[in-house]
Parts: C-alpha cells; structure tokens; sequence
C-alpha cells in the first residue's frame, strides 16, 4: 500500500500533519506571549523597586545629614557647657578669694593660712 492508497482510505491521513504544526505554532505563540508578558511584569516590577530604593536613599541620606548636624549641635553645646562650667568654677574662686583676701586685711596671718588650707 503506498501513500496514495493510504489517502484514499484514510483521508484524515494528509491533513494531520498541518494540523499538528499550526497547533505546535499556537502553543509556541502562547508560550512566547506569556514569556513576554512575565518580562514585561518583572520589567515593571525592576522599576518600582529601583523608585522605591531611591527615595530610601534619599531618606537615608536626609537623616544623615540630619544627624551629622544635629551632632555638630550637640558638640557646640557640650563646648558651651564646659565653658560656662568652668566659669562658675572661676567665679566661685574669685568670691572665694576675695572673701578671703578681704577677711585676712583684719586677721592675723595664721588665721589665712588655715583659711587657704581648709579650702
């Protein structure tokens, strides 16, 4: 029996070939829209994640800035702090003396000695 016994008898014969390419190309055709489709969705989601990632760096690099002032701040403070510490220490030191040097003018010298001691 050859080829064209075959069709005579069986006509289904010479379209299934044709039929089972164009269903091949179909699936191939779908396959490749919802590659292309996942592509475009990963694509979409790259860019929001790089959006996003962007204004946590700029978030980020606000609030270091922030902070690197608000150290600087700090710094000048502690700087004006002992300052105004050792300024009271000074003051205090100067009534001292003065309250020493002005009580000594009607005492004798051994009571400004056990003054400047006791202290």
């Amino acid at each position: 029996m050859d080829v064209d016994e075959d069709v005579h008898v069986n006509p289904h014969l010479v379209n299934a070939a044709p039929a089972k390419i164009e269903s091949i190309d179909v699936s191939l055709a779908e396959e490749l829209s919802a590659i292309r489709q996942k592509i475009e969705r990963l694509r979409l989601d790259r860019e929001k994640t790089e959006k996003m990632l962007r204004q946590r760096d700029l978030v980020m690099e606000t609030n270091l800035k922030e902070m690197v002032n608000r150290g600087e701040v700090q710094k000048l403070l502690e700087i004006e702090v002992d300052r105004l510490f050792r300024l009271k220490e000074l003051k205090s030191s100067c009534m001292v003396r003065k309250c020493l040097f002005g009580y000594s003018e009607n005492a004798n010298s051994a009571e400004l000695s056990f003054l400047f001691f006791a202290t």
